[in-house]
């Protein structure tokens, strides 16, 4: 599934998650999805690094299986579809996520 079908998938699962929205603001929400994607572990971790980079358009084409999205805690859930709103919204810039997943992304390079 393209960026642009995972991102709907996303936002849709957020919807029908049970009314308990993430606390934290969007920066925390980067800081959780940075640390995730870090830990360099299969499933969850994987996608969020997946997701985040393809996001900060710092990596090519991205293609996601719908199935892996299973993976992921509600909690991820909520964290991705609102740092996905931010963007959509103007609250969050591409250069402001590019800045926050950094870390990221210089972990994968020296790997």
């Amino acid at each position: 599934m393209d960026f642009a079908g995972i991102a709907t998938e996303i936002r849709r699962r957020a919807v029908s998650l049970p009314n308990q929205p993430w606390r934290g603001g969007v920066d925390d929400a980067l800081v959780s999805l940075v640390r995730l994607a870090m830990s360099g572990a299969p499933g969850e971790p994987e996608f969020a690094h997946g997701f985040l980079l393809a996001l900060a358009e710092v990596s090519g084409p991205a293609e996601f299986a719908l199935a892996s999205l299973d993976s992921l805690q509600p909690e991820t859930i909520r964290r991705l579809d609102l740092v996905l709103n931010a963007l959509v919204e103007g609250g969050l810039t591409r250069n402001d996520l590019r800045d926050a997943v950094r870390p990221a992304l210089v972990k994968a390079v020296r790997e």
